[in-house]
Order: C-alpha cells, then sequence, then structure tokens
C-alpha cells in the first residue's frame, strides 16, 4: 500500500481539516525524494527503514505536505520531502494528531509560488 494515499484516505473518510504526523516507525519497499535544494528527484526500490517521518495534512486530505528520513540496508541516511508514493513494504506505524479547533488549508505564497500551510481557527471552536 501506498503510505501518502493511505494517510489522505483516511484523513478523507473520518473528515479531518487539520492533521499533524507525530511519528511513525515502519519499513518502505519504494520512496520519491526531493532532496534539499534539487529540482530533481531520488528513485528509491530498496528495502529502507522509516526513521522520521513528519508534516502536516490539510483539508481532508486534498493537501498534504510530508518529509522523511530513511536508512538503508548499510546503514545510511537519505531524507527529504515526499512526491508521489511511498510503498509500505511491512508496517508503517503511524501516530496522527487531529487538530479539530484548527482548519489547515495550503495557498499559493506569493513570494515563494509555493503552496504554503496556512492555518485558522475553526469554524466554533473555542479558545480559552
Amino acid at each position: 500500500d501506498d503510505l501518502v494515499n493511505a494517510l489522505a484516505g483516511y484523513c478523507a473518510r473520518q473528515r479531518l481539516s487539520s492533521a499533524s504526523i507525530t511519528t511513525c516507525v515502519g519499513s518502505l519497499s519504494a520512496l520519491r525524494l526531493r532532496l534539499a535544494g534539487a529540482c530533481e528527484f531520488l528513485e528509491l526500490r530498496e528495502p529502507l527503514e522509516i526513521v522520521s517521518l513528519v508534516g502536516t495534512i490539510s483539508e481532508c486530505g486534498k493537501g498534504f505536505h510530508l518529509h522523511a528520513a530513511v536508512s538503508r540496508a548499510d546503514g545510511s541516511v537519505v531524507g527529504g520531502h515526499i512526491k508521489g508514493a511511498a510503498t509500505v513494504a511491512t508496517t508503517a506505524e503511524v501516530i496522527l494528531a487531529a487538530l479539530p479547533a484548527l482548519t489547515f488549508s495550503r495557498e499559493v505564497d506569493e513570494t515563494t509560488g509555493y503552496l504554503e500551510l496556512v492555518i485558522r481557527k475553526a469554524w466554533g471552536a473555542r479558545w480559552s
């Protein structure tokens, strides 16, 4: 299964407008990353251990920004922005924090040109 699609699908089914990945352990058999400052992608098709997975999921799974660090069989670690599938090999234990008092969205930032996270108070949410 694809971890990214599974997370987006879960958030859609649960109608989570804002969620954060707090931790994840598991393994992958394939992963596509954009490394820092790079335009091209790194395609990994090998046994990988998830060392870290962090990010935000917005708009009931329609928007997400995920970064991963994975270790290879030789112990080296590579990480970056997930772009595309992250195929689970055996398991992925994800702790997902739902944040119902907030609404996350992705909006184009005029300075960067990228879809950036915008955080707003959810309609009807009470703040003390």
